[in-house]
């Protein structure tokens, strides 16, 4: 009785909510309305469902019925009915089209019904419709939903097999979060881009993305992606075949989604735990326990998708284990839910298990006729390879040869018991036949060879003409961005020039491309009585071509607030910067977000005071001395013979910046001796060495106090070879420029 009364309450309290909200549902924007109501479908659908229903029955307003219609469709979805999950979708998108549009709300409906058929595992029904929410996507002024959007297509294109079209919307994706500055988003996208590569088989890309991805959710305590990404490290690892390895990350993965309640996330985890105790061939009982725990979840959920990835790796245990009727079952089931889901890839592997149940049953012609089925598919998937060709016609003429062998065998011990002398004669007529039957043969293909070397001819005349029309493009484009390198040098000061002002310093300096986002700057001012040089090392948004369009932007706008404008003070300097890009920027039709980070140094070379002002990039100065006269960082070497004193830059950018605040001048009084380091963040971010991880600050810092005392060129040709050697052949992954000056 008291529990009766506690859910009547409970639907009683829904009811009152619906009712003291429903007049302010459409004043507001529909997201802030919605995030109430589904925080209430998670706690209890049967209740809100009925509430939902009643408001729907009793409103006539359009605008209104259609958000109703779309909270009852992610009540159903939580109720697992799908028919009416889609009926209530469908009823939505018939409203919002005679409704003065509004992309938001057709957007989110296309990505509702798209994401409803993922969850059933109806895969090209769910690309459908995300292809739709895409289009709409593009009139709207919101790169997060964009994203959003171009994610979800790639997930579906990647799960359909299609690699290639999926890295397409992520690095999509990916540019977006780079222009607008949005980590999250960005670790979203390198989770993503290492599970193509992996896929693929580029583990060191796979590996790169992965951590990457991890290090920023780590950081932000984001417990849900950490769990997803240890899933996606133990896949990589499966892939190279370090089972033991991949089995650890799967069950951190399982235990930190068990934590959170995710049972979704804990049957992933038990089916690719099951897969590995399955590719190890050891303790097939516990893999098949594992599998079927997947399965059950499954099916409880009446996912299409889910059912027939996990019946397939059910039939690999079967068969592995003997049992060719239970694999046979699973692989046919398996087989059927992927041609239902699209799942062009486990439809391939169900087709092979299916074959070598068939082959274990001694059904060998039916077997045969399944492995051509594999064979057909996968070549559709992916370019077949020789040694598969062989493979395939390997088995064709072990099929063929038996039945030839039995039924020749048959008819000449039928011919010898009647009549033994007719043997010889029948036999001789066969022979005939088959020279005939060989001769009209050889006749057909010498025919096919021909017209073949004829197209083959036309086809290579074509390719011939196409590889030169490409030569010519790819070196007008190589020399226009040759070219475009010569203009970004000439911004940058020289060797002399610098050598002038500071005897002894250094430029470490080496772009990613021809071109780069990185450069360094200097200029002077005052008399030979008191004479002062500005220099700064920059990163400007992004590489290559548009890092280096930014790039000059950045150092004209330098130039020109120290020369022209006669500013003196370097955080006063980044400020007057800060406007003359953004106000640069503002002129175009598109919002532009692009700026810089940067170390900027006021040097008086005469009394050795140094004023520092910077934009997310710190300075380092490695002195003898143990204090300086400001509180830093210090980071001394074991002998204490040398100490790094760290300033911190005001964290924000050069550039458009939601919360922007005036940047701090630090003022130093330097010594004899003392080094002067600015950098970017392309020599600690690069990854390397035995562990393909990044170099890190840390790293740096130590390798910095190591060569302090050694001159300044034998610094650079030490940090060059350290930051090759630590590379290895991996690719260079930013610009990279350090600066050191010593006094």
């Amino acid at each position: 009785m008291e529990k009766f009364l506690t859910n009547i309450r409970g639907c009683s309290l829904v009811l009152l909510f619906f009712v003291l909200t429903s007049n302010l549902v459409f004043s507001q924007e529909k997201d802030e309305w919605t995030e109430k109501i589904e925080s209430r479908i998670s706690e209890n659908p049967d209740s809100v469902k009925t509430v939902l229903e009643l408001q729907l029955s009793s409103s006539k307003i359009p605008k209104k019925r259609a958000a109703y219609h779309h909270l009852l469709a992610s009540t159903f979805l939580v109720l697992n009915d799908f028919d009416k999950v889609f009926f209530h979708l469908n009823a939505e998108d018939s409203l919002l089209k005679v409704l003065p549009k509004n992309y938001l709300l057709s957007c989110d409906n296309q990505m509702a019904i798209a994401d409803a058929y993922y969850s059933k595992g109806d895969l090209p029904k769910a690309e459908s419709h995300y292809q739709s929410a895409l289009e709409i996507s593009l009139n709207i002024d919101d790169y997060l939903i964009k994203s959003d959007v171009l994610l979800s297509c790639g997930w579906i294109a990647r799960e359909q097999g299609k690699h290639a079209l999926a890295l397409d919307y992520y690095f999509q994706a990916m540019a977006l979060a780079e222009q607008n500055r949005d980590d999250d988003l960005l670790a979203n996208c390198y989770g993503k881009i290492a599970i193509v590569y992996n896929v693929k088989g580029d583990l060191v890309k796979a590996e790169e993305n992965y951590y990457k991805a991890l290090e920023y959710r780590l950081k932000n305590k984001e417990f849900a992606a950490v769990a997803s990404l240890y899933n996606n490290i133990g896949l990589m690892h499966d892939y190279a075949k370090n089972y033991d390895t991949a089995i650890y990350f799967f069950e951190k993965s399982m235990a930190l989604y068990d934590s959170l309640g995710d049972a979704r996330g804990v049957a992933i985890a038990n089916e690719n735990i099951g897969v590995m105790y399955y590719q190890k061939r050891e303790n097939l009982p516990l893999a098949l326990s594992k599998l079927k725990l997947s399965l059950d979840y499954w099916r409880s959920k009446k996912d299409v998708f889910g059912q027939c990835q996990t019946l397939v790796y059910i039939a690999y245990v079967y068969n592995e284990q003997g049992n060719f009727k239970a694999a046979l079952d699973s692989a046919k089931r398996s087989m059927n839910f992927a041609i239902e889901a699209g799942a062009r890839d486990v439809e391939r592997d169900a087709l092979l298990h299916i074959s070598i149940a068939l082959e274990g049953l001694s059904k060998y012609q039916d077997a045969f006729v399944f492995y051509k089925k594999h064979i057909s598919l996968r070549d559709s998937l992916a370019t077949i390879n020789t040694s598969e060709q062989i493979d395939l016609l390997a088995m064709e003429h072990e099929f063929s040869s038996k039945q030839f062998e039995d039924s020749l065998s048959l008819v000449l011990q039928y011919e010898k018991e009647q009549a033994g002398i007719r043997v010889e004669a029948e036999s001789s007529k066969f022979w005939n036949k088959l020279y005939l039957f060989g001769l009209a043969g050889l006749f057909i293909i010498v025919i096919l060879i021909a017209l073949i070397n004829r197209q083959q001819k036309k086809s290579a005349a074509l390719v011939a003409k196409t590889n030169i029309l490409l030569q010519v493009k790819n070196k007008e484009i190589t020399d226009s961005i040759t070219y475009a390198k010569r203009i970004q040098n000439a911004i940058l000061p020289s060797d002399n020039s610098i050598q002038s002002v500071f005897p002894k310093s250094f430029v470490y300096y080496q772009p990613k491309d021809i071109v780069a986002g990185d450069f360094y700057w200097l200029a002077e001012s005052g008399d030979k009585d008191e004479k002062t040089a500005y220099y700064a090392v920059a990163d400007c948004t992004g590489h290559g071509v548009p890092g280096a369009m930014v790039s000059v932007i950045c150092s004209t706008a330098l130039n020109k607030v120290v020369n022209e404008m006669q500013i003196k003070d370097p955080g006063s300097i980044l400020n007057k910067v800060t406007d003359a890009i953004i106000e640069t920027f503002e002129k175009s039709d598109n919002e532009l977000k692009d700026g810089m980070d940067i170390a900027l140094c006021c040097f008086n070379l005469t009394t050795n005071e140094l004023q520092y002002s910077g934009a997310n990039n710190s300075v380092w100065i490695v002195s003898k001395r143990k204090a300086l006269n400001l509180e830093t960082k210090i980071v001394p070497l074991p002998d204490n013979s040398l100490y790094l004193h760290e300033i911190k830059a005001t964290k924000q950018p050069v550039g458009q910046y939601t919360k922007r605040i005036p940047f701090e001048t630090h003022k130093v009084q330097l010594e004899q001796d003392d080094l002067v380091y600015l950098f970017t963040d392309g020599y600690a971010d690069q990854f390397g060495g035995t562990k393909n991880k990044k170099f890190k600050y840390a790293t740096l810092k130590t390798l910095l106090l190591s060569v302090a005392k050694l001159n300044v060129e034998a610094q650079r040709e030490e940090l060059k070879t350290t930051f090759d050697s630590w590379r290895g052949g991996l690719e260079q992954v930013d610009d990279v420029c350090l600066v050191g000056v010593k006094i």
